[in-house]
């Protein structure tokens, strides 16, 4: 449907939880063994640090879209936990 309406997608940072429009995120993936990976969306500059502390305009855009009314002090501890998460599955 996107195609046809000329609309983009929007995409959730698997690491900073910022929306995005689909022409800023990207996928990341690790090899795991020879036969698993893990895939991850995220930011396309992976400028997640920026994003948690407001330091961008995709960040204030995104609270504004999610509505999210979390702390800094939430965001970077979610941002961590993401990071420790997604380190602790690919080295599994």
């Amino acid at each position: 449907a996107a195609r046809i309406s000329g609309r983009v997608e929007a995409a959730i940072c698997d690491i900073c939880a910022t929306w995005q429009r689909g022409t800023n995120s990207a996928v990341i993936t690790f090899r795991k063994n020879d036969k698993m990976t893990a895939s991850y969306l995220v930011c396309g500059g992976l400028n997640c640090s920026l994003h948690v502390r407001d330091m961008t305009d995709e960040s204030k855009l995104s609270r504004t879209q999610l509505r999210e009314h979390t702390s800094l002090e939430q965001r970077v501890n979610r941002l961590h936990h993401r990071l420790r998460r997604m380190l602790d599955a690919v080295t599994a």
